[in-house]
């Protein structure tokens, strides 16, 4: 087994848009702005961690509470906070980790965390 230093690899992003389209009968105009991060690190050559971190802030101009679901690549108006923690690993040659943890807090979903996770044994 061969030890390399471990690898880092990042990103950051400063996002900005606007939007304008019919929902229903009423026209809307929205613009937000946010920022991202995106990075990872990797795990000797056994694995890796990758992070993905969102915060954005969506505001509306045509006195409306809601917007279509498309409209700001899914986004709710006000701020949006999103991570997303994914660990891969080789426990052994034959025997992997995979685990994730997700954080998402906006209008829509109030402070949700999941987590999912599993082992691999390969034949």
């Amino acid at each position: 087994m061969t030890f390399n230093n471990p690898k880092v690899e990042s990103e950051i992003s400063i996002k900005y848009g606007k939007e304008r389209g019919n929902h229903y009968l009423n026209s809307f105009r929205v613009s937000g702005v946010g920022l991202s991060y995106n990075g990872r690190i990797y795990i000797r050559n056994s694995g890796s961690i990758m992070t993905d971190i969102n915060f954005s802030r969506n505001k509306e101009y045509s006195g409306l509470t809601t917007i279509p679901p498309e409209a700001l690549n899914g986004q709710t108006l006000g701020n949006n906070i999103s991570a997303n923690i994914l660990l891969n690993y080789f426990i052994k040659k034959d025997v992997s980790l995979s685990m994730s943890v997700n954080y998402i807090d906006n209008t829509r979903y109030e402070k949700m965390i999941t987590f999912m996770g599993e082992f691999r044994a390969y034949l």
